[in-house]
């Protein structure tokens, strides 16, 4: 590098901070000191640069150009790397299912199976929702023979009656076979809700009934059925 100045100056005194990727607290400095006045020279040095002294930033350049050579290749070789990774985002719903019939509408969930005691052969009984979902469909056993089962949507039986609804509408049958099978309710079944239900036999006796539901029986939030 060659430089070339007419200009003397009393006292050059300069701090260059070249920071350390590997220690970020840390720093090397540059010290170029003086104190004799600086006249018109030449500084060889793999001759890069030709400077006119009537170049604006003509110690700019020059102090430029000597750091690069002196410690380009060392910033270089403790220079951070960049690493490029890829994001991916992912969406899980969780939630849980659970139906089951209960002797009130806001019952406890019974774990189990509920028992009528149908000595007068009839009895009600509630499906309730404990999950987060809607249920369309559900399925259904029971264990006494020649029992009819009926139920009401958002509303009890009419006093008295097991065939008919609070409105007096007709209810809806399930059936009346031991083994029911897979039902679907005419009006899905909401969180938290219960539908109101009526057992009627020809016979007397105990009679246990149980339900079941899975993935497939349930309302997404965009009200269509999983693997639909």
């Amino acid at each position: 590098m060659k430089l070339q100045e007419n200009i003397a100056l009393t006292h050059a005194n300069y701090h260059i901070g070249v920071g350390d990727s590997s220690q970020l607290n840390s720093t090397r400095s540059l010290i170029i000191q003086s104190n004799k006045p600086i006249r018109s020279g030449t500084i060889n040095n793999r001759s890069c640069l030709n400077m006119n002294r009537h170049t604006p930033f003509i110690w700019i350049i020059g102090l430029t150009c000597l750091l690069f050579l002196i410690f380009g290749t060392n910033s270089a070789d403790a220079a951070s790397k960049l690493i490029a990774e890829s994001s991916k985002s992912h969406q899980i719903t969780t939630g849980r299912f659970l139906l089951a019939p209960v002797s009130v509408p806001a019952g406890a969930n019974p774990q189990s199976s509920l028992t009528l005691l149908m000595t007068a052969k009839n009895d009600y009984f509630y499906l309730r929702n404990f999950g987060n979902y809607s249920i369309r469909y559900f399925t259904m056993t029971q264990t006494l023979a020649a029992t009819t089962i009926r139920y009401c949507v958002n509303q009890n039986f009419r006093g008295g009656s097991y065939t008919r609804c609070a409105d007096n509408s007709n209810a809806i049958t399930v059936g009346n076979t031991l083994t029911l099978g897979r039902i679907q309710f005419s009006t899905p079944l909401g969180v938290g809700g219960s539908y109101h239900f009526s057992a009627v036999s020809n016979n007397s006796g105990n009679n246990a009934i149980s339900v079941s539901i899975s993935q497939n029986d349930l309302l997404t939030p965009n009200g269509t059925i999983y693997n639909s």
